[in-house]
């Protein structure tokens, strides 16, 4: 870990530590000690705000710094990332535009291929007619049944580090029609309205009770 150069903290440090100890040796049984535990906490709050701005500073630098180096990544990034859109776009247009071909052509071939086992079977059934074979001829146009041939799927380019998936994903076509369980509690809403009304708020669904919060400020002097 990288230590930053910050005037006096490990003595701050060391002091912000013993803290600990005396928070937890701290017994509030009276008036007084609940005054000395909030007098302590004072101090605590002020130590803490000492701390912050002395690391304010180096956080500022490094942040800047961070900005800056960010900045300039995505300056450097930004063609590659333009040029690998294009070419992935490109890729999965090519790829519905093959399936899509194939699909036709998978029908076209079907088509040709049930006209010729049609005739076959006619063919067949003319003959035994001929023959003599009324019986056989039926069973012929009749039994037999037409097989499809198998369909040829599009197959990728085996290209090592690059492959395709099939991603789903949706949009909202009317918000009315979805099942509750899909729906969000809005958080934010319900807060704001307790924090207003506090116990006067009336929302079905809801429980609105009271914590006890203890707030602290910094010593100014």
């Amino acid at each position: 870990m990288i230590e930053i150069p910050v005037p006096n903290i490990e003595e701050k440090g060391a002091k912000a530590s013993s803290f600990v100890k005396t928070a937890q040796n701290m017994v509030i049984n009276n008036q007084p000690a609940y005054e000395a535990a909030a007098h302590f906490l004072v101090g605590v709050k002020t130590l803490a705000k000492e701390i912050e701005t002395d690391f304010k500073p180096a956080k500022e630098a490094a942040n800047k710094a961070h900005k800056t180096i960010c900045e300039q990544e995505r300056k450097h990034l930004a063609p590659l990332t333009k040029t690998e859109k294009l070419v992935k776009d490109k890729m999965v247009v090519y790829e519905k535009e093959e399936n899509e071909r194939i699909r036709l052509q998978n029908l076209k071939d079907e088509k040709e291929a049930k006209s010729q086992d049609e005739e076959r079977q006619l063919h067949e059934a003319e003959v035994l007619e001929a023959l003599g074979e009324h019986k056989e001829a039926e069973k012929v146009l009749v039994l037999e049944q037409y097989v499809p041939p198998p369909a040829i799927p599009f197959t990728q380019p085996q290209t090592k580090g690059v492959s395709t998936k099939t991603i789903w994903k949706y949009k909202i076509v009317d918000e009315t029609q979805i099942p509750r369980e899909y729906m969000k509690v809005d958080d934010t809403k319900l807060s704001n309205v307790v924090k207003a009304l506090g116990a006067s708020t009336k929302i079905p669904g809801i429980l609105v009770y009271s914590e006890t919060v203890v707030s602290v400020r910094a010593s100014k002097g």
